[in-house]
């Protein structure tokens, strides 16, 4: 089995996002209003960003297609897979497969080896942005107090991309012709950890509204009842502190959290839902929340990321006397007509890919 090479994604269900024509990007200028903690919480700008200036090996586009990336060619037999490297690529450049954890064999300046997972996927570090794009450079516009001075039709002024989760930032780029709304995966599970296992009652289409964010009823993600991870022991004893914690620089977070203690301080209700503590929200950073979780000693809103699996996720919240699952969310991508190709990938993320177009 092999392939051609290929820019642009192979199946006619896959549409570029971006109808073209499209300006060749050497410097792509990425406004990052959505950025929020880096630890532990998806950051949707800073994974748009490495997108934009980085190629994966290969990637599976919305089809579910292998799409070249850095690879010209592949073929293979059985469970091996041998990957061309197109001619701006050396072998040696596959170096950040390795430190990913990939088995990469070397068979040539231009080509190597890989063999699948037992599933027969491709390991997920070949799908990655690992090879930077030949004279693309990225740089990261930091936010403005109000996001929408980033997508004037001033071009001088203005970005390439922007992402953020303001869904009224996304609204108004609608009403622009020079750019489109793009969504992305919901990435992000707001949880309220407790000290106790008193778990509190409250609507959750209260706390919907009271965000500025794409948001919806929260799933659960595979990681949440933690069944067959090892029991952690309990922490010691500490006095609990009214309030509710959140990450500063998270503003879904914060509106959660007050949103909560307003409920909570509603004549009657603190009583009745389990919510006698919850008296005030509080910004913190990120050792003081894991320092109140971790010791049992305050409630917090965090945000955990929403498709992980497994016992050493989520970081914020196993120590919790209990939890309550509030809401996921997502970002939006708002990207000139003209910057392209973009194209979606197989979960929902977009690419901007490496145009041949002058």
């Amino acid at each position: 089995c092999s392939a051609p090479p290929s820019t642009v994604p192979p199946t006619a269900g896959c549409p570029n996002l971006t109808a073209g024509p499209w300006r060749r990007l050497d410097t792509v200028r990425i406004g990052l209003t959505s950025a929020g903690p880096a630890d532990p919480a998806p950051n949707a700008g800073l994974e748009i960003a490495a997108r934009a200036g980085h190629q994966p090996l290969v990637w599976y586009d919305c089809a579910g297609q292998l799409v070249g990336g850095a690879a010209e060619r592949w073929s293979h037999t059985g469970s091996d897979w041998t990957f061309e490297l197109k001619p701006q690529y050396s072998a040696d450049s596959a170096q950040s497969l390795w430190l990913a954890g990939a088995d990469v064999v070397l068979t040539g300046p231009r080509r190597i080896r890989v063999a699948t997972t037992a599933a027969g996927e491709l390991a997920p570090a070949l799908t990655r942005p690992r090879f930077p794009i030949p004279g693309r450079q990225v740089w990261a516009i930091p936010a403005l107090p109000d996001p929408r001075d980033l997508i004037t039709a001033n071009r001088a002024e203005s970005v390439d991309l922007l992402v953020t989760r303001d869904r009224e930032v996304a609204d108004y780029a609608r009403t622009r012709p020079e750019w489109t709304v793009e969504p992305l995966p919901y990435d992000r599970f707001y949880v309220l950890a407790l000290p106790d296992s008193e778990v509190p009652a409250f609507d959750v289409g209260d706390l919907i509204a009271a965000t500025r964010a794409d948001v919806r009823a929260p799933g659960r993600p595979v990681w949440f009842a933690q069944t067959g991870c090892e029991t952690l022991p309990p922490p010691p004893a500490r006095t609990q502190q009214p309030g509710v914690l959140y990450p500063a620089g998270d503003p879904v977070a914060q509106a959660l959290a007050e949103r909560i203690v307003a409920l909570a301080l509603r004549s009657g209700a603190a009583s009745r839902s389990g919510l006698t503590r919850l008296t005030r929200a509080v910004a913190a950073d990120a050792a003081m929340i894991r320092g109140a979780i971790d010791g049992r000693s305050a409630a917090a809103v965090v945000a955990d990321p929403a498709g992980s699996v497994g016992c050493d996720v989520p970081r914020w919240s196993r120590h919790a006397g209990s939890r309550v699952a509030l809401l996921e969310t997502r970002a939006f991508l708002i990207a000139r007509r003209d910057v392209g190709p973009l194209a979606r990938d197989r979960d929902g993320w977009i690419w901007l890919l490496a145009s041949r177009r002058p």
